[in-house]
């Protein structure tokens, strides 16, 4: 296994764990505004520092994959539960792609409680993929640093979602007005995404009433709220099978956008020639698994047993780079947003 020993993250349920051991700013201080925010951000940390497209495959490097016979043993941990969210990784090594590239892998599963960035930091794994792009600056930035780089994600775009099944908010394109007097379920410590929302748009927070829930939108089955915040894929597949319509207000139309089942390793793996190299037939097997199922959405439905029209807009993105690629604008971004709330600490 390419593994090495190092001391040292739905979802947003790990950046959720993580609001407790992160948060810097006392809620009743007056946030900065979001241009110092951006200042200190591209002063202090700037996305240039933490990620990286060096190593997303281009055309020239996918047309020149030659088979290996060596075999390199990777663990992956995942963003969640082995589910159809991980298609890329089931097609690629159903179609061979990782075997092509010399890489058997096994997917360590992710879920509530389990936090790869740290099992990575540890490790334990050898790449992670975390389902919210937030965590990692937070971790980097936390006080108790983690070391990690960005090479990669499947979603180029933030998939949490206000879920509704009310009747009257059906069928339409909801606005954060739609908030005003209903109950709103969230899972813990994810008020201050609630709070942007709300004060980006001028609503005062307490016309909105808050509730909190766990990983899945029972509360709306059995009426206790009128919004559920949760991931388009994955709440949505319950209320469906259950018989009903949904709507959502999508977070990204709205505030910021964020990365989501973001790639990343740790830095030392990139000191020598075989881990740089490792990194790039992993992303190459990833690619062409990605690129699969966007090309073939039936078949990798069968090998995936999923869904996928609810994502593919999140995987081709609107960033104007291809697929994997990030942009440091958009973590910009979005790291200058969790400053402004005093989520990250930003300079002295």
């Amino acid at each position: 296994m390419f593994t090495q020993k190092f001391t040292i993250g739905m979802a947003l349920i790990i950046i959720a764990l993580l609001f407790g051991s992160f948060a810097v700013q006392a809620q009743d201080e007056e946030p900065m505004t979001y241009e110092e925010a951006m200042a200190c951000v591209l002063e202090n940390f700037p996305a240039s520092g933490y990620t990286t497209n060096e190593f997303v495959p281009t055309d020239e490097d996918l047309a020149d994959i030659v088979p290996l016979d060596e075999t390199v043993h990777l663990r992956v941990g995942m963003p969640w539960v082995l589910n159809d969210e991980e298609a890329p990784w089931y097609i690629a090594e159903e179609l061979g792609y990782f075997a092509e590239e010399g890489l058997e892998i096994e997917l360590v599963a992710g879920g509530p409680g389990i936090n790869h960035l740290l099992t990575l930091g540890g490790g334990v794994i050898d790449i992670a993929v975390v389902p919210g792009g937030a965590a990692v600056p937070r971790a980097i930035m936390s006080e108790t640093p983690v070391d990690v780089v960005v090479v990669g994600t499947f979603l180029k775009g933030m998939p949490y979602t206000y879920i509704t099944i009310d009747p009257e908010l059906l069928g339409r394109e909801l606005t954060p007005e739609d908030l005003i007097g209903r109950t709103v379920a969230i899972q813990s410590d994810a008020d201050v995404y609630l709070n942007m929302l709300l004060d980006m748009y001028e609503i005062p927070r307490d016309q909105v009433e808050v509730s909190y829930a766990g990983f899945t939108s029972d509360c709306l089955l059995v009426g206790q709220c009128d919004f559920y915040s949760g991931w388009i894929m994955n709440q949505p597949r319950m209320l469906e099978q259950e018989g009903h319509e949904w709507n959502g207000l999508q977070y990204r139309d709205w505030v910021y956008d964020e990365y989501s089942d973001v790639i990343i390793i740790r830095p030392e793996m990139l000191e020598a020639e075989e881990g740089r190299d490792i990194v790039n037939r992993f992303l190459r097997a990833t690619y062409r698994g990605i690129q699969f199922l966007l090309d073939n959405p039936e078949e990798s439905a069968e090998i995936a047993v999923g869904r996928f029209e609810q994502q593919e807009h999140l995987v081709i993105g609107n960033d104007g780079l291809g697929l994997m690629a990030t942009s440091p604008d958009v973590w910009d971004d979005m790291v200058a947003m969790l400053v402004q709330y005093g989520q990250i600490k930003c300079g002295d």
